[in-house]
């Protein structure tokens, strides 16, 4: 499936932000949705947002994150992760003045929903009314990742890393230290794809505290992922949903999805995220 004309938004900076309108009619909610890193909008997500918008009447807008699909800046890059998260604060933000009497949520998948973990963390006062999270990346500390697969998918470089980290973020934050194996095939049929991203993108991506940013989590939320993830055991995944208060989860939704994996569950989750939509709804 296709993607609608891009549009544009200028982010703080000048850089012009694409999204993909799959708003139609009367939405009862909307959700604003950012892909996996090193893909974007257009790279299977269309199907989810075109069924949330369909069938269940949540209109969707898939950003392509700076640097990455029809966005623009350097490649994989950002100035800073906080210019990323800002950038999400300012489309959200956009949204929101639209259709300000309606739930509003924002999601990612992968390496998408890392970010959106934590832009929550960042901005404490989010115009969300909540987020959703599918397949996300939690990053190298929290234990969730399935070690073959995900050395075969991606290189990191290490060093990069900890130089960047011992410098207070000065240093090797353009440096390319994260390299995605995708299949030639998959890049053939995604020209928009993209091979590596920075050090600053990877951090902007990656959460840095992901049980304390569950902890904080303020806004209801929904964790799925797929029962034949190829990259994430389901099962710790699942469990940082216990660390969030209980406040929280009393409103918030758990769930592996039988049959998928970390792509297809972009095919076969919509009803799973409609119903936590719903339960807000009627609320």
């Amino acid at each position: 499936m296709s993607l609608p004309r891009a549009e544009f938004l200028s982010a703080s900076d000048g850089v012009k932000l694409a999204y993909y309108n799959f708003i139609h009619g009367n939405p009862s909610s909307i959700l604003l949705f950012l892909h996996g890193g090193g893909a974007y909008s257009g790279g299977g997500y269309a199907v989810f947002a075109s069924n949330l918008s369909n069938n269940y009447n949540t209109g969707v807008v898939l950003m392509d994150i700076r640097g990455h699909g029809n966005s623009g800046g350097e490649r994989g890059h950002s100035p800073s992760k906080e210019q990323c998260w800002d950038d999400i604060g300012k489309m959200a933000r956009e949204l929101k003045s639209k259709y300000a009497n309606i739930l509003f949520f924002i999601g990612g998948h992968s390496s998408g929903g890392g970010m959106v973990l934590n832009y929550a963390s960042w901005d404490t006062d989010s115009p969300a009314d909540g987020y959703i999270f599918i397949s996300p990346q939690l990053g190298y500390k929290s234990g969730i990742q399935k070690q073959t697969d995900r050395e075969k998918f991606t290189k990191v470089n290490l060093p990069a890393f900890i130089i960047n980290g011992i410098s207070g973020g000065k240093l090797l934050g353009s440096f390319k230290a994260v390299r995605f194996n995708y299949p030639r095939e998959v890049l053939a049929a995604n020209p928009l794809f993209i091979t590596s991203i920075t050090v600053n993108m990877a951090n902007a991506m990656t959460p840095y505290d992901p049980p304390g940013e569950f902890r904080r989590i303020n806004r209801p939320y929904g964790l799925f992922i797929g029962k034949n993830d190829e990259l994430f055991e389901p099962s710790k995944v699942l469990d940082y949903f216990n660390l969030s208060a209980d406040s929280i989860k009393k409103r918030s939704v758990k769930r592996i999805i039988m049959g998928a994996n970390h792509l297809s569950i972009l095919l076969n989750c919509e009803k799973a995220v409609a119903e936590m939509i719903t339960g807000l709804l009627r609320a």
